[in-house]
């Protein structure tokens, strides 16, 4: 018990001092993307990528989540984690989602990078016939 008490004096003055806080961040949201080919008919031979990356302090990609588009429709699940952030000038992380959807034969769609409130957890995508190439990565955009 005495373990307990330092613990809790310990929590208690830094965060007290330094104004830190522990708070549960979505790293990644639930959405569901369907992707169509140009005719309308689902794209099932698409990978649909979802990018979390942070915008502050520092931007930097965090997590890259590929999912192929099984009749036309790629799953994503939350993925939440604690965090401990400060009440200072970049104490806090803010996320931001980029979406990227690749096929054989058609052309990348990047769509993105969204903030929350203006983040789509069920895009539709339509492709474009025309040569594909990779998604970008962080190094590749500004995020």
């Amino acid at each position: 018990m005495p373990h307990f008490k330092i613990i809790v004096a310990t929590l208690l003055a830094t965060t007290l001092a330094g104004c830190f806080y522990p708070v549960h961040k979505t790293l990644q949201p639930a959405a569901t993307a369907r992707v169509f080919d140009s005719t309308q008919q689902p794209a099932s031979n698409a990978t649909v990528t979802l990018v979390s990356s942070s915008v502050l302090p520092v931007p930097f990609e965090i997590l890259r989540t590929s999912v192929p588009a099984l009749g036309g429709q790629a799953e994503f699940h939350a993925i939440k984690d604690w965090r401990i952030e400060a009440l200072t000038i970049g104490g806090m992380q803010f996320y931001q989602w980029t979406w990227c959807v690749t096929a054989p034969g058609h052309e990348t769609l990047v769509s993105g990078p969204f903030r929350r409130g203006k983040f789509d957890d069920e895009p539709r995508f339509v492709l474009t016939p025309g040569t594909p190439s990779p998604c970008p990565t962080g190094a590749d955009t500004d995020y």
